[in-house]
């Protein structure tokens, strides 16, 4: 997904973009529960000025999570990661 915010605080305007892309799968433990793993590609990239001085910075790499998920109801699911 791409991802970007833009703004003002304390006198520094700002703008920040997240590039993420990435595959996941999820494990089956029953028929509502089931274990989630995904991995990653991210990049960070960010702006700042103020007072017609500028900086930027990149940061990228990757990003590996692993979860829980449930369904807590008939409609209603739920996960922790």
């Amino acid at each position: 997904g791409y991802d970007t915010v833009s703004g003002e605080l304390a006198d520094v305007d700002f703008d920040l973009d997240r590039l993420s892309a990435g595959v996941g799968y999820a494990l089956p433990i029953d028929e509502t529960f089931h274990a989630l793993a995904e991995v990653a590609y991210v990049d960070y990239r960010g702006e700042a000025s103020r007072g017609g001085e500028s900086d930027d910075a990149n940061v990228d790499g990757y990003r590996v999570s692993l979860g829980l998920r449930g369904l807590m109801a008939d409609n209603i699911e739920g996960h922790a990661k």
